[in-house]
């Protein structure tokens, strides 16, 4: 039977127990102004699916910062997920806050996850027409995307898209600039946190919860 730290190693090719010990990905110019845009429900989605049958795991929001940021001034940090009338906020996407994203939510009770996208691909739109930043980051594998990170870079904005393999549509792939498949990374990380100490990761299991 395969033991957990192996499940772990073949999804991320890392070991749980030495987290952080090497660079994630090498240093760009410091001159590269980078916006990061979070589709929270995309990006949790393909998490779910790429931890599937391993207990206990989280995602560390600050070093998935870092590896976004690959050392590059960040001038804009936004998570976006959908929200019902009564339902409380999953409590991984406000753990995001903690890791410096301005947390915003759309009502989705009339439109579903499709009023959010909207928000995020306005969000976009906004930057890549009046920001100082050279790269726009999508972290999400949505298809809907593909017309805003087109206008993008029209107007001179490389565009790179974060995300995992499962939720990585093929048009958005061949749209984007460049492509950070987060499987590969040591974003996910075995950890034996209390649920109570959200500083800077959040239990699978918990998030899943929350979203149901």
């Amino acid at each position: 039977m395969t033991s957990t730290t192996e499940q772990y190693e073949t999804i991320t090719g890392a070991n749980p127990t030495d987290i952080g010990s090497q660079a994630l990905m090498p240093v760009a110019d410091m001159s590269d102004k980078v916006a990061v845009f979070i589709d929270f429900d995309n990006m949790y989605k393909g998490f779910r699916e790429a931890i599937s049958g391993i207990p206990k795991v989280f995602i560390d929001f600050r070093e998935m910062d870092r590896l976004l940021a690959n050392g590059r001034y960040v001038a804009c940090r936004k998570a976006f997920d959908g929200k019902m009338p009564g339902f409380e906020l999953p409590e991984a996407f406000q753990v995001i806050g903690k890791a410096g994203y301005e947390l915003i939510t759309e009502n989705c009770e009339r439109h579903g996850q499709k009023g959010v996208d909207v928000r995020i691909a306005l969000e976009m739109d906004d930057c890549s027409r009046v920001s100082s930043c050279n790269t726009i980051m999508l972290v999400s594998g949505d298809a809907d995307f593909v017309p805003v990170v087109r206008r993008a870079q029209e107007r001179g904005k490389k565009v790179q898209v974060a995300s995992f393999r499962n939720c990585l549509s093929n048009k958005l792939a061949e749209a984007a600039d460049e492509i950070i498949l987060l499987d590969k990374y040591r974003m996910l990380a075995v950890r034996t946190k209390p649920k109570k100490d959200l500083h800077d990761a959040c239990d699978a299991d918990t998030m899943e919860s929350d979203n149901e």
